[in-house]
């Protein structure tokens, strides 16, 4: 594909994202988590609802827009990784 913009670019990637997400939450047992790293990837946005819409669970996605929200994001996941570990 010859992309023009980079709308050109979200328009066509963002369905194959999804569609890859929701596969793999339909034919395996793997957990997905995602992070949205940018303070123009708020609410409403496509990036904010491509990478909600692709983690397994609400409690899954996270937005973060600096240092402190990535820390604390990889701590969740670690939390939650652990718990999904134990149960299993």
């Amino acid at each position: 594909m010859n992309y023009t913009s980079i709308n050109d670019v979200d328009a066509s990637l963002n369905p194959l994202a999804l569609s890859a997400c929701n596969y793999v939450k339909s034919n395996t047992n793997i957990e997905i988590f995602t992070i949205a790293v940018s303070s123009y990837a708020g609410p409403g946005t496509t990036v904010y609802n491509t990478l909600r819409n692709c983690a397994s669970a609400n409690d899954h996605f996270f937005l973060v827009t600096d240092y402190a929200g990535m820390i604390n994001a990889f701590a969740e996941i670690g939390k939650q990784a652990t718990r999904l570990r134990l149960v299993r």
